[in-house]
C-alpha cells in the first residue's frame, strides 16, 4: 500500500475528531463526578478520647482478660460506642502528699502518726524501683518537697529524723492546696499519673476553692488516692472535706483506703478520746493497700471512646458486662467518671 493510501487510513475527519473530544470531556466529568459522589458519602470518623479504668475480681486481684464489647459507657445518659479497650502495664509516677497538720497528733495517742509513716515507708519499698516516686509533706502550706530527682533513701533518712515526730504535727490542714502543689510537681502530665495523700480528710486552711481543685485535678487526667484515717467530725465542715475527697477520687479514677478507729461505738462525746490499733493486722492491711495502690497506678484499661465534636464536660457511666451483655456483680471497678472533651 501506498503512503497516501495509509495516510488516508489513518486520519481523522473533522466529525470523527470532535466527537472523540466531546467523549473524553464528559468521561473526565463523570470521573470528578463520581469521585465528588464518593467523598461526600464518606462518614467522618468520630471524636476519640481516652479514659483509665480498673476492674478488680472480689479478692482484690486485677482482671486483665476483657476487651471491648466488655465496657458499657454512657456519655450524659447516651450510650457511646467503646472503639477499643486495652490493658496497659506501665510504671507510673506516684506523688505521694503526707499531711503533718495537728490532727495527725492523734489526740496525744502516737499510733495514729506511726500508721501514716509507716504507709510511706511501705509504699518506698513495695514499690518497684522504676516507679518514679515523689513526696511532700503539708500542715498550714507545702513544707518539705522531694521531688522525682530524689532518692526513695533519701526520704527514709527523712522520715528517720527528728522533724517527723508527733510532737511537730501542728497548725491546720490545707489538703487542697497540697492537691495543687502535686499536681504542679507532675506537670507536664503523663498518662498514668496519681497523686496518694495520707490524711484524715479534713481542710481547713487551703486558699485554692473545691470548685478549682476539682477542675484542675479532673483536667489534668492525673489520678487521686487516698489513704484515709475514717474519723467522725463534730462540725459539718469537716464531714464536706471528708465527703469531698473520697469525691475527688472516684471522680479522677482513683480509690480511698480506709482505716478506722478501733472504737467499736462512737458518739460526739468521745471525740477526744479516738485511738488506733497498731499490731499485725494493721500492719498487714497496709502492705495490702500498698499492694492495691501499685497494682492501679501501673496497670489500667485504656478505653478509646467515641465522643460528640463539641467542647463541653460530660459524666460517664460505666458497667461491666460479660459475652451476653449482662450486668458482671462479681467485679469492683473505678474508672475516670468525669471528662472534658475538646473541639
Amino acid at each position: 500500500m501506498r503512503s497516501a493510501d495509509i495516510a488516508s487510513h489513518t486520519a481523522r475527519t473533522p466529525t470523527e475528531g470532535a466527537c472523540l473530544s466531546v467523549a473524553m470531556r464528559c468521561l473526565m466529568f463523570a470521573a470528578v463526578a463520581g469521585s465528588a459522589l464518593l467523598t461526600a458519602q464518606e462518614v467522618p470518623k468520630p471524636t476519640t478520647l481516652t479514659i483509665l479504668a480498673n476492674v478488680l475480681d472480689l479478692r482484690g486481684n486485677a482482671i486483665r482478660d476483657l476487651n471491648k464489647s466488655n465496657f458499657k459507657i454512657s456519655l450524659d445518659k447516651k450510650p457511646i460506642t467503646v472503639v477499643d479497650a486495652r490493658y496497659t502495664q506501665a510504671p507510673g509516677r506516684i506523688v505521694v502528699l503526707l499531711d503533718m497538720s495537728g490532727s495527725m497528733q492523734g489526740d496525744g495517742d502516737p499510733t495514729k502518726w506511726k500508721i501514716a509513716k509507716e504507709a510511706v515507708e511501705d509504699l518506698l519499698q513495695q514499690t518497684p524501683a522504676d516507679v518514679p516516686i515523689a513526696f511532700l509533706t503539708f500542715a498550714e502550706q507545702v513544707h518539705d518537697v522531694f521531688g522525682f530527682s530524689s532518692s526513695r533513701t533519701s526520704i527514709h533518712k527523712w522520715l528517720a529524723q527528728g522533724p517527723t515526730k508527733s510532737k511537730n504535727l501542728k497548725g491546720y490542714t490545707a489538703l487542697r492546696d497540697a492537691i495543687m502543689t502535686g499536681l504542679a510537681i507532675l506537670r507536664p502530665f503523663r498518662q498514668g499519673d496519681s497523686l496518694y495523700v495520707i490524711t484524715d480528710g479534713d481542710d481547713t486552711k487551703s486558699q485554692e476553692s473545691n470548685s478549682q481543685t476539682k477542675t484542675t485535678l479532673l483536667n489534668s487526667r492525673v489520678r487521686l488516692f487516698a489513704f484515709l484515717f475514717a474519723e467522725p467530725y463534730s462540725n459539718l465542715d469537716g464531714e464536706e472535706s471528708y465527703a469531698f475527697l473520697a469525691d475527688l477520687c472516684r471522680d479522677s479514677g482513683g480509690f480511698v483506703f480506709s482505716l478506722s478507729t478501733s472504737n467499736e461505738v462512737l458518739n460526739l462525746s468521745m471525740m477526744n478520746r479516738l485511738h488506733y490499733k497498731y499490731d499485725d493486722s494493721v500492719k498487714e492491711r497496709i502492705r495490702s493497700y500498698t499492694q492495691g495502690l501499685n497494682m492501679q497506678v501501673n496497670g489500667f484499661y485504656v478505653l478509646e471512646i467515641a465522643t460528640p465534636i463539641e467542647s463541653t464536660h460530660k459524666k460517664i457511666k460505666l458497667e461491666i458486662v460479660d459475652d451476653a451483655g449482662r450486668k458482671r456483680t462479681d467485679v469492683a471497678f473505678s474508672f475516670q467518671t468525669w471528662l472534658r472533651t475538646e473541639k
